[in-house]
């Protein structure tokens, strides 16, 4: 799954903007890390992070192995982050101590289960809130495979609930559509709602 963000980045780089030096993408649920590192050896500033201790040790040895092709181009860092809204608040205070801003929260696969849905918009709730008192322009792109039904009805009901995110199912081009679709997989691009 993370591939088709990879390419969609590839496919459309005016749409990350990775030229703004403080401006960071967090990836949360990274698994082995292998879409944040992707995303680094393609210029960006990563903040790669999961929840489980074993997989964040993983991602650091995939980083260390992929060093060289990361260097001179992007900017990888690795930590744990649980899914919640004060984590989330937390790291995104703690960003903008260091003088960074997170501009992009990406993630691929993280719906594999119902009781995932309720952390993730946890994290978008912090999200938003961020963006909103940053007044920046944050967007989240989520990829995952259609595997259950009700894991999609029970995001969108408690995504709706925040109000403060609209969302657009994304085109990932004439040569993958066929693809993408046999293995029913979703990638969404969130953005932040600004009242006025």
């Amino acid at each position: 799954l993370s591939r088709y963000l990879i390419q969609y980045s590839k496919d459309n780089p005016s749409t990350f903007n990775k030229d703004q030096n403080n401006s960071i993408f967090l990836e949360i649920g990274a698994g082995t890390g292998f879409l944040g590192i992707s995303m680094g050896s393609n210029g960006c500033k990563v903040v790669i992070t999961d929840g489980e201790l074993k997989c964040v040790e993983l991602i650091k040895q995939n980083v260390k192995i992929n060093q060289d092709k990361i260097l001179g181009k992007g900017c990888v860092e690795v930590e744990r982050l649980l899914w919640s809204y004060e984590n989330g608040d937390s790291f995104f205070k703690k960003e903008k101590e260091k003088g960074r801003r997170v501009q992009y929260l990406i993630g691929s696969d993280l719906f594999w289960d119902y009781r995932t849905v309720g952390h993730f918009v946890e994290m978008a709730k912090a999200f938003g809130e961020y963006g909103l008192r940053e007044e920046a322009a944050v967007e989240m792109y989520i990829a995952w495979q259609r595997r259950d039904r009700v894991v999609e009805k029970v995001l969108w009901e408690q995504m709706q609930e925040l109000k403060s995110w609209a969302w657009e199912e994304v085109d990932v081009g004439a040569l993958q559509q066929d693809l993408v679709k046999a293995n029913n997989i979703l990638l969404f691009k969130f953005v932040l709602v600004v009242e006025e």
